[in-house]
């Protein structure tokens, strides 16, 4: 029931410029839980509130805190030229600011029972802090001169959208911090001329439903990689840093479902700390994106599901130090023709159960795997996206990749897969191992390094390598090995079926025979090296002397290949 006495009051009061401040009901966040009885002398109708925004009243500000507003408040069209504050308000019926003109609108603290309707709002600045809003809340198209600030707002719909900013633009800052959001955010094509900030926000995420009509009345489309969608940011503009980190090791900020950020651009891009849970596909997309900064997903930041990178461009680094990522039905990272102008930092505790893969990239610095761990997805005939080939048995992929510094993988360096640099230019140095050790372990291909070029140094010392190390056509001025890191030569158990004395020979260990009747595939042997056409100036090795030298040719596989023993006398 409506209280005229309230609705007195209140008119007395805006008519002498002040303000109606009955102060909140009750400590409990929401609103909308408090018996009726709280509200019998704090309840106005929402004609009244609509014929106070149009009077005449000279005063800059419209405050009304603690009351309940029943009906439908509908400030279509109006032009209100004072600032609107509605805090500790409960709404019980539906808002529509469609085609508003206003200074600027408070709803800090209040709760919405119904929906909110605001397409095309044009404002000063929109302030919802601590909200409760019990269904969507649409903001589609909407222009906002000063900031937009859902400070722990609490977004309760899950039919999909629970806040739509879609084709707004924010000329200060967004805040979402520490709000909470059951279902999903649609913000594409959001333009924002200042940071977006979603430190410790947590979003539920909601069922993608293919075909499904969307409040909007369009169908949903296909092809997002994921059953689920937390927060749709595809082709926004952010002048500032999108930030989707935690504050602290206890908070974070958690998705349930797809972060797409398909094709936006932003300052820079910081989730240290995030969680981003997505197991049926892809958890965060960046495919297109271009980010002028840094991208840092570091300090415990865990995928479940795969992070593309595809034809994105960083302006700085990609820092993914300690970062967990688990796709083990196919690719944890793929990063095909990805640019990075500074380094790449798989470091520190880096951890991916899944392939990760670096295909005809560009890195203008070094690329630093110490201290992390690969291992290969458990289906390599699987694909994580219709366009991407299968996996297969890669655990790291470098192939095409032009990396502007050393390529480290060392400091307990450790890959269950096939580690790929075919192709691969790098303008420094390769440190397989070095100073520190490094394991690789793969059946049958370990390391494929077929026509790899390295301007400066390949290292390969104190590493482990289990399985075939493919060397051919590589080429480097400086080789600094140890006998002991090339692996030895050993049979598979299908290698040959034993027909002949000569071939069982070879399965109990006589390396120099090669039958007439075996298969020259590489994939009929274990363990053992590829050296044909590898090239260097220099050779640096505790093994330099001839007597120890050639112990290395009881390990090639291609040992009828001249050229390893030419290339070897070139550097005595």
């Amino acid at each position: 029931m409506v209280s005229g006495k309230v609705e007195k009051i209140l008119d007395e009061r805006l008519k002498n410029g002040e303000s109606l401040l009955i102060g909140r009901a009750d400590d409990r966040r929401d609103l909308s839980q408090l018996p009726p009885d709280q509200w019998r002398s704090r309840t106005v109708s929402a004609d009244a509130i609509r014929r106070l925004c149009i009077s005449a009243n000279t005063s800059d500000r419209l405050v009304i805190d603690g009351v309940r507003v029943v009906g439908a408040l509908d400030l279509s069209a109006l032009t209100v030229d004072r600032a609107l504050v509605l805090s500790n308000c409960l709404f019980t019926d539906r808002i529509t600011l469609v085609d508003a003109q206003l200074s600027a609108l408070d709803f800090s603290d209040s709760t919405f029972q119904q929906d909110l309707s605001a397409k095309n709002l044009r404002c000063n600045a929109l302030i919802m802090r601590n909200l409760v809003a019990k269904e969507c809340i649409d903001l589609r198209y909407a222009a906002i001169d000063g900031p937009l600030e859902c400070e722990e707002a609490i977004f309760e719909a899950t039919s999909p959208e629970s806040l739509i900013v879609r084709g707004a633009t924010i000329n200060r800052n967004v805040s979402l911090k520490r709000a909470s959001v059951s279902g999903a955010v649609n913000a594409g094509a959001l333009t924002v001329h200042g940071a977006l900030d979603c430190t410790d926000m947590t979003i539920g995420g909601t069922a993608w439903v293919e075909g499904e009509i969307d409040p909007f009345g369009e169908p949903r489309g296909r092809g997002i990689g994921a059953a689920r969608v937390a927060f749709i940011l595809d082709y926004a503009r952010v002048d500032g840093s999108v930030r989707m980190n935690g504050s602290s090791s206890r908070n974070s900020f958690t998705a349930g479902g797809l972060v797409r950020m398909f094709g936006s651009h932003m300052g820079a891009l910081n989730c240290d700390g995030a969680k981003i849970d997505s197991v049926d596909g892809i958890c965060l997309n960046l495919e297109r994106a271009v980010i002028a900064n840094g991208a840092h997903l570091r300090h415990g930041f865990a995928a479940n599901g795969m992070i593309r990178l595809h034809a994105a461009e960083i302006g700085d680094a990609l820092e993914m130090d300690g970062a967990t990522l688990s796709a083990p039905r196919g690719c944890a990272l793929n990063a095909t023709r990805v640019h990075v102008a500074g380094p790449v930092m798989l470091r520190g505790g880096f951890n991916a159960d899944g392939c990760v893969r670096f295909v005809n990239a560009t890195i203008g610095s070094f690329v630093d795997c110490s201290k992390a761990t690969f291992r290969k997805a458990n289906s390599p005939s699987e694909s994580s996206w219709p366009d991407d080939p299968p996996v297969g048995d890669v655990a790291l992929s470098f192939r095409g990749t032009s990396i502007g510094g050393n390529l480290e993988m060392n400091c307990g360096f450790e890959a269950v897969g096939c580690v790929v640099l075919s192709g691969t230019r790098i303008k420094e140095s390769l440190i397989l191992g070095g100073r520190s050790p490094a394991r690789i372990e793969n059946d049958r291909l370990a390391v494929n390094a077929f026509n790899l070029v390295v301007d400066q140094a390949i290292v390969i010392r104190n590493v482990k390598v289990h399985g075939i190390l493919d060397m051919r056509q590589a080429s480097c001025t400086v080789l600094e090995d140890e006998i002991a890191s090339w692996p030895p030569l050993k049979m598979g158990s299908k290698a040959a079926s034993p027909r002949s004395g000569r071939v069982r020979k070879i399965l109990h260990g006589r390396r120099r025979a090669f039958p007439r009747t075996r298969s020259r595939k590489i994939g009929s042997y274990r363990s053992g090296v590829l050296l044909a056409g590898l090239t260097y100036d220099v050779l640096l090795s505790p093994d330099f002397g001839w007597n120890r030298r050639r112990a290395i040719f009881k390990k090639t596989i291609d040992w009828t290949s001249p050229q390893p023993y030419l290339q070897l006398a070139k550097v005595y």
